[in-house]
């Protein structure tokens, strides 16, 4: 016995009777009024409703495309930066921190005679300009220099891409002072590995602590040095 019947039967009252049979009626009407726009729209006009559990495979199956691509490019950029990080070398390494980092002069120190001050100025100009050959003739002309005047000549020497004078340079300041340790250590670490002095650098590199300046950089440079 259907559910309709069994109600229509338990009811009892004229008006409950009377509203069910309106109900499926409406429902009978409904549906008998979506089949004929149905086959208007697919005579007249060529429109066919998409089956319902096609379209959904066919999204899901969109979607799975979707993500498979997305997951290979994924795949593809991880180890292409793998790759390049593989394939970096020391050498490398160090250029491109000399090339994206630019140290600047502090000024001029008070007390400095004016025949010196001149060329100072002109060498600290140039070298904060990154006129690394000009900051290097200036340096070279003042008569009475400093370990702050050498330590920038050096710097100047370095990045202008005189490896071997560079290193000569800092490790002449290394036997006169100890003001500038930390920082000598690191740049004259990257002018051995310029230099293709690998074994040197290491040792230098070495000698650069935990809380020292540089340390994380130091580290990965050792890796790569010992690869």
């Amino acid at each position: 016995m259907s559910l309709f019947k069994k109600s229509y039967d338990q009811d009892n009252s004229e008006y409950g009777r009377d509203a069910q049979l309106k109900k499926v009626l409406r429902e009978v009407m409904h549906k008998d009024q979506k089949r004929e726009w149905g086959l208007i729209l697919k005579d007249e006009y060529g429109i066919v409703r998409a089956n319902k559990s096609k379209s959904i495979k066919s999204r899901y199956r969109i979607m799975y495309k979707f993500a498979a691509a997305a997951a290979i490019i994924s795949i593809l950029v991880i180890t292409g930066l793998s790759i390049y990080s593989n394939n970096k070398t020391p050498k490398s390494y160090a250029l491109s921190y000399l090339e994206s980092s630019q140290v600047l002069h502090p000024g001029v120190l008070k007390g400095i005679s004016p025949e010196d001050q001149g060329q100072r100025l002109l060498a600290i100009k140039s070298f904060d300009e990154k006129l690394y050959e000009e900051a290097i003739q200036h340096f070279r002309s003042i008569e009475s220099t400093n370990i702050e005047d050498e330590y920038y000549l050096s710097l100047a020497l370095l990045y202008d891409g005189h490896y071997k004078e560079s290193i000569n340079s800092f490790q002449s300041i290394a036997t006169k002072s100890d003001i500038y340790t930390q920082e000598i250590n690191w740049f004259l670490s990257l002018a051995l590995v310029l230099n293709n002095e690998h074994k040197e650098a290491i040792t230098h590199l070495s000698m650069i602590k935990p809380n020292d300046w540089k340390y994380t950089e130091t580290q990965h440079l050792i890796r790569l040095l010992s690869k």
